[in-house]
């Protein structure tokens, strides 16, 4: 569910911030994501290592946190992007009206 939520987020962000943010923020953005959810598929492997019998297993309360650390991390990737778009947009939108209020404002002094 938590991989939907992400995708359906990365269209929506997709098809708005490159109009506010540079196309290589976005990318670094993106590969802090990839960077944490390759941290969370890391904290599964001893748990899907022990259940394939291939290392001992694994006490049932290590297995609970490993699986509680995964969600997080994952939920971790989610916050990480929605927050850094959706701030760098912000910002980045502040931006542009400011430019167009400076040209808006040195039209009106030429007509003046």
């Amino acid at each position: 569910m938590l991989i939907l939520a992400g995708s359906l987020f990365g269209v929506q962000v997709g098809v708005v911030a490159p109009s506010y943010v540079s196309e290589s923020f976005i990318k670094k953005v993106i590969a802090n994501i990839m960077h944490i959810a390759l941290v969370s598929r890391l904290l599964m492997l001893p748990d899907y290592l022990s259940s394939l019998h291939v290392i001992d297993p694994l006490p049932n309360n290590w297995s609970s946190i490993l699986h509680t650390l995964n969600k997080r991390t994952s939920a971790l990737a989610l916050l990480v992007g929605a927050i850094s778009i959706i701030l760098a947009s912000i910002f980045g939108g502040v931006g542009i009206l400011r430019k167009q209020n400076t040209q808006d404002s040195s039209n009106f002094d030429e007509l003046s």
